[in-house]
């Protein structure tokens, strides 16, 4: 069954080489109860080594079941421990942190056996030492013969041919010994038991043979075995140890099968054991979620301004509405054009000479941003291919000033009897609105054309955004009205235009019938009688309305068409078309419609392209690139304290390995991989990361708080501090990230520690 031909051990190296084993051979049977006796030093405790696979060789051969381990891998070694040894140590090697049931279920657990049999198997295993009774308690709640019956048991949980005790009774009082001697004696009816000790009473009490070795030979063995199997008739361990683990059924795997930790093994492991130390893994949770809280912070308020800014574009939908214009300038182009400094190849780079070049960068800037459209087509474009549905209305918007003539005079002063045919009124002329010190600077004029403005011709969407106060919109040519803000209030002036200078308040009726004579600046001849028709205000679910805020006066489309046929103008055709979407989708909708058709025009019909101007979007662009870039160097800066607290958490999953040290060496003892024990490792800096994520996301949410209402305060814009959902889930990912690469060297320095030396830590 087991077999050592000439087995030679060598620490160290040139002088300072120790032989620890000296050409042992030795064979065992199947079962028996063997003890080996000698002094300290002699090399007990390593031939137990290399038995269990804990220790190789560095001559000779192990020969198991016919099979030579000379080309044994790790993996190989590893599945050895899992299936065929059962270890039971002086100090017992409990994990402390797991009950007395997951002690012995951990064996199990590496050889792949389901949840329910493992449980089956561990508590048999217990009561078979007569600890059924305790199997929920932890190691440091038993006494020191309970904590070696554990151990017993977790020796016996995996059926293994051999087991291996090393000085089972060092640290337990004679009746305690005895107890355990018994077990170990029972035991050896169908197994093999190899037992280290320094008692030769208790040796030749319980053994059915002693060895006796002296400076690392065996000097004497009472009840020999010849083997029959020689080393050259030895064969290499088969492909079956590379196998993948047996499935889990209640027959035990495959001798030689691969061992494998699970995950949630892995995960539960880490679990319990940073459940031990709460006070330290809150604290190293909370110094990693710093740099989550302070990154969460700058996302929270990006986003929420964001946010605010996608609001505003779609409440201000009507007062941006698409254009289509004449001539103009193609703004986001402008902005790129001005972002993006190229140098020229035509000039040479640091010329010697004395000329100075001029760089005509704002006339190449004005002539490649310009834009032309041809009205008439886009008119006829809209009315056949873009859908009713998809807006209000498309208002044709003319080059048209606007100037009226008080009827009669709402004072006795000759200077208010008329506004100026060109729209503009001089500054001395308000003196009796501005103190001397508003008028002694600023412009020479008050220009009041921004007060007029045609309303949108689309009563649905009039009356989603205005409450009539009194009377009613316009309709006809001569018909006007009064437009008022959310508190009814008109400016100072724009009282002008109506003849009013006293500081005092109005009643509808002062304005309701005010008549104007309309004149037009290029013929007094052409005149029209104007008439306030009604007083409106945007109601209270829209912040701002397809009348611009420094409206006063709203006319209909009939005085436009009025205002041209006077003017002689009838067939001239709008400078600007004026879209105006339902909703932010269909403005995107229209906006694709003119981009395919545009993607269609060649090179003999590209005067035919249209170009519309989205200015709430490039006002947004705008808006968003430097809120974009603040919070990427905002981030920047925080992201240092994330690299700081990974390394932190580094060191302290190195202290934690170094705490572990035993605990490694007993799981490699029950076959577990040294990927198994990465896995570990990794598990718990993956636990601390996930904490510390949503310990920082949950801070963030709370920090939000007190950040809105002070931000509120300032800005009277609510909640401008949002966390989105999805950016707390990647950051809490990103955390995770960043402490399991921070954990990777620990973990594998805790892989590559030898389970003999990690066995012998304390």
């Amino acid at each position: 069954m087991l077999s050592l031909y000439n087995i030679k051990k060598d620490y160290g190296e040139g002088d300072a080489r120790v032989q620890a084993l000296k050409g042992v051979t030795l064979h065992f049977r199947k079962s028996e109860f063997v003890s080996v006796l000698g002094a300290s030093g002699c090399g007990k405790t390593t031939l137990l080594n290399i038995i269990g696979g804990l220790d190789q060789y560095t001559s000779g051969d192990l020969v198991i079941s016919g099979k030579s381990t000379k080309e044994y891998k790790d993996r190989d070694w590893d599945a050895y421990r899992n299936a065929s040894i059962g270890f039971v140590f002086q100090s017992y090697n409990l994990i402390h942190h797991q009950t007395v049931l997951a002690n012995v279920e951990l064996a199990l657990t590496l050889s792949g056996v389901s949840r329910q049999e493992r449980r089956e198997r561990a508590i048999a295993a217990l009561k078979e030492v007569g600890l059924e009774s305790q199997i929920h308690k932890l190691p440091n709640q038993l006494s020191g013969g309970q904590m070696q019956r554990v151990a017993i048991a977790r020796a016996l949980v995996n059926d293994p041919e051999i087991i291996l005790a090393d000085e089972p009774t060092g640290a337990l009082d004679t009746a305690t010994s005895v107890q355990i001697m018994d077990i170990l004696k029972e035991i050896a009816k169908d197994r093999l038991i190899i037992m280290v000790t320094h008692n030769p009473q208790i040796a030749e009490t319980y053994s059915t043979r002693i060895i006796r070795l002296v400076d690392g030979e065996v000097v004497d063995d009472t009840n020999p075995f010849d083997g029959s199997v020689l080393p050259a008739e030895t064969e290499s361990m088969p492909a079956e140890a590379e196998q993948s683990p047996a499935p889990e059924t209640g027959k035990k795997r495959e001798k030689g099968g691969k061992t494998s930790m699970s995950y949630l093994t892995a995960l539960s492991l880490s679990l319990k054991n940073l459940f031990t130390k709460k006070t330290r893994t809150f604290l190293t949770a909370f110094a990693g979620s710093i740099g989550i809280i302070g990154i969460a912070l700058v996302l929270a308020i990006s986003s929420g301004l964001n946010m605010y800014i996608e609001k505003l574009q779609r409440d201000t939908l009507s007062s941006y509405p698409l254009t289509i214009s004449a001539e103009g300038q193609d703004m986001m182009s402008m902005m790129q054009q001005m972002m993006e400094l190229q140098t020229s190849e035509a000039y040479e780079e640091y010329p010697e000479g004395t000329k100075i070049f001029v760089n005509n960068l704002i006339e190449k800037m004005m002539e490649q941003s310009k834009i032309t459209n041809d009205i008439a087509h886009a008119r006829q474009f809209l009315a056949e291919n873009v859908d009713e549905s998809l807006y209000y209305a498309v208002q044709e918007r003319y080059d048209v000033e606007l100037n009226a003539y008080l009827k009669t005079p709402a004072i006795d002063d000759p200077r208010v009897t008329m506004l100026y045919p060109d729209g503009k009124v001089p500054f001395e002329d308000l003196s009796k609105i501005f103190s001397s010190e508003d008028t002694g600077s600023g412009s020479s004029s008050v220009d009041f054309s921004a007060f007029w403005q045609e309303v949108v011709d689309s009563e649905e969407l009039l009356s989603s955004q205005y409450d009539v106060l009194t009377g009613m919109w316009p309709e006809k040519e001569n018909e006007i009205v009064l437009l008022v803000d959310q508190y009814n209030r008109i400016n100072d002036i724009a009282l002008y235009m109506f003849g009013y200078f006293e500081d005092k308040e109005y009643d509808f009726s002062d304005f309701m019938g005010k008549k104007f004579t309309y004149t037009s600046k290029e013929s007094e001849k052409v005149t029209l009688e104007l008439e306030v028709v009604g007083i409106v205000r945007v109601n209270q679910g829209t912040s701002v309305g397809a009348l611009s805020s420094s409206t006063v006066i709203g006319y209909s489309r009939a005085f436009t068409h009025y205002f041209l046929e006077a003017e002689g103008r009838a067939d001239e055709l709008p400078v600007t078309l004026a879209i105006y979407p339902r909703d932010f989708d269909t403005k995107e909708e229209i906006k694709n419609i003119i981009k395919e058709y545009n993607a269609t025009l060649t090179e003999e019909t590209k005067e035919n392209k249209i170009t519309v101007t989205d200015l709430m979007q490039i006002m947004v662009s705008m808006v968003n690139t430097f809120i974009d870039s603040v919070s990427y160097v905002l981030i920047a800066f925080t992201a240092v304290s994330l690299v700081v607290s990974s390394i932190m958490i580094g060191i302290i999953t190195y202290i934690s390995v170094l705490e572990r040290t035993k605990e490694i060496g007993v799981l490699r003892a029950l076959g577990a991989r040294k990927k198994d024990i990465s896995r570990v490792f990794n598990a718990e800096t993956l636990v601390i990361g996930f904490i510390a994520g949503l310990l920082g996301v949950v801070v963030t949410y709370l920090l939000t708080i007190p950040i809105n209402a002070i931000l509120f305060s300032l800005t009277e814009i609510a909640r401008l501090a949002q966390l989105v959902f999805w950016h707390a889930v990647v950051l809490v990912a990103i955390s995770c990230l960043l402490t399991l690469v921070a954990g990777l060297i620990p973990s594998r320095i805790a892989a590559k520690k030898d389970p003999v030396v990690a066995l012998r830590t304390e």
